[in-house]
């Protein structure tokens, strides 16, 4: 039988929509990702973000122009949206390769307030962004970088294919305490062999 829990869980998470952004959402993301930043200072426990808010002002202010970038071009974004009545609680975003040579290459992130955790946005977001990777054909890698601190996303990930491949240690010092980045990558199913090698000229 369907608990009391289970059915507020659904009414919850039913209340938040998860779309595709437009031009018009830059505000509200910078606004998600300044509350986000503003969480995570509170609490060593929680901090999850490594640059700091010019960084990110800079990237969610170029989005419209990036938004509407070719995926053939470099530095390309697509970024989903969980719209809570109006407002941006949280996003995830996937960001071209910088080098023609990469353009094959998608960088994942992900930022939600605290009071949306662990109700399965992350998962949903998540979804949206695969799967409209997959649909690109020039698309065959997704990347990410998690802090070895955050376990239960790492955990996430791996739910959804991702596979660990490699730790940078000490890689930033934040709060007077060392911390590791590990990187993670989901390959496209029929990207999984080795490519044919160049030939030399």
């Amino acid at each position: 039988m369907t608990s009391v829990s289970q059915i507020l869980g659904r009414e919850r998470r039913n209340d938040v929509v998860v779309r595709p952004a437009q031009g018009g959402d830059a505000d509200g993301i910078w606004e998600n990702i300044e509350r986000c930043w503003d969480e995570g200072r509170e609490s060593w426990e929680s901090e999850h973000m490594p640059i700091g808010v010019s960084e990110m002002e800079a990237n969610a202010r170029a989005l419209a122009a990036n938004l509407a970038r070719s995926v053939a071009l470099p530095g390309w974004q697509r970024y989903w949206v969980l719209d809570h009545h109006g407002s941006i609680v949280g996003h995830a975003d996937l960001t071209g390769g910088r080098f023609r040579s990469e353009l094959h290459v998608a960088r994942f992130g992900i930022a939600i307030r605290r009071a949306h955790w662990h109700r399965g946005h992350g998962h949903r977001l998540m979804e949206e962004a695969i799967t409209w990777a997959w649909s690109r054909p020039e698309i065959h890698r997704i990347e990410l970088t998690v802090f070895a601190q955050n376990r239960r996303a790492q955990a996430l990930y791996r739910r959804l294919g991702f596979v660990e491949e490699g730790r940078a240690r000490r890689r930033f010092r934040l709060q007077d305490h060392w911390v590791d980045d590990i990187s993670m990558a989901l390959l496209r199913p029929e990207s999984a062999e080795a490519p044919t090698q160049p030939k030399n000229p």
